[in-house]
């Protein structure tokens, strides 16, 4: 049998797809976005929790994209044209740093993070990991977090996610997680379970969610899985709404 390397092994065209998964790599040796990939292709076929058969979700996977400096221009190129195509695009991304982006295409943000992420600058830049919701801020107000447990002195002006928020960009950094559910680039103690994560999820059914990204993920087996079952669910979750 010849599976398609796609993501949940998909065989929708780009036309035909309601959700667009985006591959973002930095190392092809070493890709956490492949490995997420790969491991969706050993998942199992229904969701029983929303009903859904995954091999009945419309995703199409894009070309990869090698996380450069210069790439942010190029994912914002290819983001606004799925979403101009009335498509949801999901990136998978080693570093948080590709929700910059996004920057412009929307207007309410939900992040889910252990960190605020609200450094002006870090280790030299202004557009690293944490400088993303900084960076998101000088464009919106509507910038909220959920999850955050580590906060440095200068990391000021952070909002807590507002159910009460409808329409929005979606941005997970694994490391929500607590370390022995997940490895990430940042390990950070006291985390939540994976199920309150997916319970997380299912409170956002009946939300507009315009574009999604999860981050900061490392390209060990396990870790994978954990990220394609994730991705997984937010898609059933979504196509029961």
């Amino acid at each position: 049998m010849i599976v398609k390397f796609s993501f949940l092994g998909s065989e929708y065209s780009f036309e035909k797809s309601k959700y667009v998964v985006i591959p973002v790599i930095d190392n092809i040796d070493k890709a956490p976005a492949i490995e997420v990939i790969k491991q969706s292709l050993q998942l199992p076929g229904y969701n029983n929790k929303y009903n859904i058969d995954y091999n009945n979700i419309p995703v199409y996977t894009y070309d990869m994209v090698l996380l450069e400096r210069s790439s942010m221009e190029e994912l914002s190129f290819v983001i606004r044209n799925i979403i101009s195509r009335s498509k949801i695009p999901i990136m998978i991304a080693p570093d948080h740093s590709v929700t910059i982006s996004t920057i412009g295409l929307f207007q309410n943000y939900v992040i889910l993070d252990a960190h605020p992420d609200m450094y002006d600058e870090y280790r030299g830049s202004k557009y690293d990991h944490a400088c993303v919701a900084k960076r998101l801020r000088e464009y919106t107000e509507h910038v909220y977090h959920y999850g955050v447990r580590v906060v440095e002195r200068d990391e000021i002006g952070w909002k807590h996610y507002d159910n009460s928020i409808n329409d929005f960009y979606l941005s997970i950094d694994m490391d929500i997680l607590d370390p022995k559910y997940i490895d990430t680039n940042v390990l950070v103690p006291n985390g939540i379970s994976y199920q309150q994560l997916l319970d997380f999820i299912d409170s956002l059914r009946g939300k507009n969610i315009l574009g999604i990204d999860v981050v900061e993920i490392l390209p060990e087996r396990k870790s994978a899985y954990l990220v394609a079952d994730l991705i997984a669910n937010i898609l059933a979750m979504l196509e029961s709404n």
